[in-house]
């Protein structure tokens, strides 16, 4: 099953403890396409460090304008609940901002650790100032 920036959307929701498919939420499902695009945006070169070394895929140069919650997730499944976190924190920060902060804070540990997750990649060291006389 493929994910959704939908699914991304009402998990970002259920965070909130709000109802994603509510009339009084429309706002918040308006905005939430821009949000999660940002997210995808600041995870993408992460995403595409994680395919290399775990799938030998690459993800592309340039993230997606996600402009509709109907398309498809585009970075790995792993990312999904990080951008959730992000959308929920950036939807709620004008009425709660400690909470905000919490899910800013589970955003950042998630990439964080995401990122220590990843091994290094290897390949050749090109020689730019052709070698020693």
């Amino acid at each position: 099953m493929s994910i959704t920036c939908n699914d991304v959307y009402k998990l970002a929701m259920a965070l909130l403890g709000e109802d994603a498919d509510a009339a009084d939420t429309a706002d918040m499902a308006s905005r939430a396409p821009a949000l999660i695009t940002i997210a995808i945006s600041s995870l993408w070169d992460l995403d595409r460090a994680y395919r290399i070394v775990n799938f030998n895929t690459d993800s592309g140069d340039t993230p997606p304008l996600i402009s509709s919650l109907a398309a498809a997730f585009p970075l790995s499944d792993r990312f999904s609940s990080l951008c959730a976190y992000y959308t929920a924190a950036k939807l709620t920060g004008d009425e709660n901002p400690s909470y905000a902060d919490k899910l800013i804070g589970f955003y950042t540990n998630g990439a964080v650790a995401a990122a220590n997750d990843i091994s290094a990649i290897t390949g050749s060291i090109s020689d730019f100032y052709g070698g020693i006389g």
